[in-house]
C-alpha cells in the first residue's frame, strides 16, 4: 500500500497530509537531522518511527 493510497482510506492520514506546508521529502529530512543531532546511526525505532507524527503535528 501506498502512502496516497492509505490516504485515502484514513482520514485522519488524509487529513493530517494535506498540510500543503508539509511534505514528505521535509518530513525525512526532519528524521535525519533528528539522527544527526543524536550523533547516532542507531537512533531507537521507537524514537524514529514517531517522528513522522512529530513533524506532521
Amino acid at each position: 500500500m501506498s502512502w496516497s493510497s492509505g490516504s485515502r482510506r484514513d482520514a485522519l492520514l488524509r487529513r493530517t497530509t494535506a498540510n500543503p506546508a508539509k511534505n514528505i521529502d521535509d518530513c525525512v529530512d526532519y528524521i535525519l537531522n533528528y539522527v544527526a543531532e543524536k550523533r547516532s546511526a542507531t537512533a531507537s525505532r521507537t524514537r524514529v518511527y514517531g517522528k513522522p507524527s512529530n513533524y506532521y503535528d
